[in-house]
């Protein structure tokens, strides 16, 4: 199966690569892809690229911003932690909400658990 797009560069020269490819392929926001050149057809192709870890996302509710280095110093000390990829505080009737996004190595995954006021999801 083949599909095609027609898209524009912009002033960064960023392509955005439409959803429903995205979907079919794995590539999420954060992937790792392969961009090859091919400089005599003058073509490229973009692969995705296995990543090193599972995203997960870690969340926790509190009373002060200050919690979310925290947050950082746990995902830091778990076993298993490889990247950090985002991290992000809003504010809401009782505090704040603070989350963040890491790349966990797969055999570590089945070992963390929600709990002491956090709250893990495996994000695909």
């Amino acid at each position: 199966m083949s599909l095609s797009f027609v898209g524009r560069v912009d002033f960064k020269g960023r392509i955005t690569i439409p959803l429903p490819i995205r979907d079919l392929l794995g590539i999420y926001e954060g992937a790792t892809v392969m961009i090859y050149a091919d400089l005599d057809e003058r073509s490229i192709k973009i692969k995705p690229v296995q990543a090193i870890g599972v995203l997960t996302k870690i969340s926790r509710e509190c009373g002060e911003r200050s919690c979310i280095g925290e947050l950082v110093a746990r995902l830091e000390k778990l076993e298993g932690f490889k990247d950090l990829v985002e991290i992000r505080c809003t504010r809401n009737l009782r505090g704040y909400k603070c989350y963040a996004i890491a790349l966990i190595s797969q055999q570590y995954i089945e070992k963390l658990k929600s709990g002491e006021g956090y709250t893990i999801e495996i994000l695909k």
